[in-house]
């Protein structure tokens, strides 16, 4: 319906507005330390009273709390965070930076040692480093499949790619079954 709604917009005044209204949600969000993580139009609701809701927040992060999308608590850290500041979900917020991310799955790995193998770590610890807070970096490993998910996001998407391959290797060396 919103894909719709902009691209029927009359004036790109009109778009601008769903898109800031979109922007101040994301951003009431980040301040309560949560990311969406699927953000796209059929995620963001215009209602019959014309106002924008952004749903969805069942693979969302809580920050504080972990680094795996958990829905439920999510949507408990959320309504706690508007309760605390009496705020509505679209007063609340900043806009985010979008950046490019890679996510590799390396499988055949004894994902039960991605935590504790000392030059997995110690490779990590470095790649963190040299992206100096303008990326990050998650290995996790599967709840099902022997394998290992190596994720990078970086201010580039050759940076987050190249990042994502030395990992990998790292894990094959040190991980392989």
């Amino acid at each position: 319906v919103l894909r719709t709604v902009l691209e029927e917009a009359d004036t790109l005044e009109r778009a601008v507005e769903i898109l800031v209204a979109v922007c101040s949600a994301l951003d009431a969000a980040h301040a309560a330390r949560l990311v969406h993580r699927d953000i796209k139009l059929e995620n963001i609701f215009l209602t019959l009273d014309d106002v924008v809701k952004v749903v969805d927040f069942g693979v969302a992060k809580a920050l504080d709390h972990g680094t795996t999308g958990d829905g439920v608590l999510t949507g408990l850290m959320l309504a706690a965070r508007m309760a605390q500041t009496r705020r509505s979900i679209a007063d609340l917020g900043t806009v985010m930076t979008r950046l490019p991310q890679v996510l590799v799955n390396v499988k055949g790995v004894d994902k039960a040692r991605v935590e504790t193998d000392p030059a997995l770590q110690e490779a990590i610890a470095a790649e963190e480093s040299a992206l100096a807070g303008s990326g990050r970096v998650l290995l996790r490993k599967s709840g099902t499949e022997p394998l290992v998910r190596v994720m990078v996001e970086a201010a580039t998407a050759e940076q987050a790619q190249d990042v994502a391959q030395r990992l990998v290797a790292v894990v094959k060396d040190r991980l392989t079954l």
